[in-house]
């Protein structure tokens, strides 16, 4: 990968810390793009540390997918800055989480996992094109997107809770906080399969996976008896 520039969102821990060792390993030019400075300042030194790459090789900018202006804040300074743009991950996502209403009027969880990351890539898709043939886009989604249920007539948050309220929320019967991710997960699936459409021959490949079970960041800060049984079994399976 030697004179490749990538970006992966969330690249402070879980995978896109480990996407970001792999990367470096093979002389890419990293872009580390996290809403925490200082828990992504540790996280750039580990991944030197890790792949042994010049500490040059890996950028750390300031990124919060819950905030539009913050998109477009990193994506101006990508543009102008960065002669090629060869691949990006959006991978950054939260699960757990509360209706809760941005400064954008959406859903925290909705902006986050997708509203954010397709801001993101529209914005730097002429980048994309340029470098291309071969740039890739990767959207990082879930299994979960398969326990969906998803009514593009309810996407803000006060829509979202009366949907909950008065509606079937899937054949779980799932909370409001778990729909909000299952929901996000096949939005980026349906994104990436547009985009793919869209862009046919011209050099930009788009791809959407599910990681599978792996140990990861993203129920952290959730402490309740079955999340911590999950988690537990990310720790033993990997």
């Amino acid at each position: 990968m030697t004179g490749q520039t990538a970006i992966i969102t969330g690249a402070n821990g879980g995978l896109g810390k480990a996407l970001a060792v792999e990367f470096a390993k093979r002389n890419a030019r990293v872009i580390l793009a996290c809403r925490s400075l200082i828990r992504g300042e540790a996280a750039r030194m580990e991944i030197v540390a890790d792949s042994g790459c010049r500490e040059s090789n890996i950028v750390l900018k300031t990124l919060d997918l819950s905030s539009l202006q913050s998109v477009r804040e990193f994506a101006n300074h990508v543009v102008n800055n960065e002669e090629r743009l060869d691949i990006l991950v959006n991978n950054a996502a939260i699960f757990g989480k509360p209706i809760i209403e941005t400064k954008d009027k959406m859903d925290l969880t909705y902006q986050t996992n997708h509203f954010g990351p397709f801001l993101l890539t529209n914005l730097l898709l002429d980048l994309l094109k340029r470098s291309g043939p071969g740039s890739r886009i990767i959207n990082m989604s879930s299994f979960m997107h398969d326990m969906c249920a998803l009514d593009l007539d309810y996407l803000k948050p006060d829509d979202f809770g009366v949907f909950c309220a008065t509606k079937q929320m899937g054949r779980l019967k799932q909370k409001p906080e778990i729909l909000l991710y299952n929901n996000s997960k096949l939005m980026n699936i349906m994104f990436a399969r547009e985009l793919a459409r869209r862009l046919g021959e011209r050099g930009v490949t788009t791809n959407c996976l599910s990681p599978g079970i792996v140990r990861t960041n993203i129920l952290a800060s959730d402490k309740r008896i079955m999340v911590m049984i999950v988690m537990i079994f990310m720790l033993v399976v990997s």
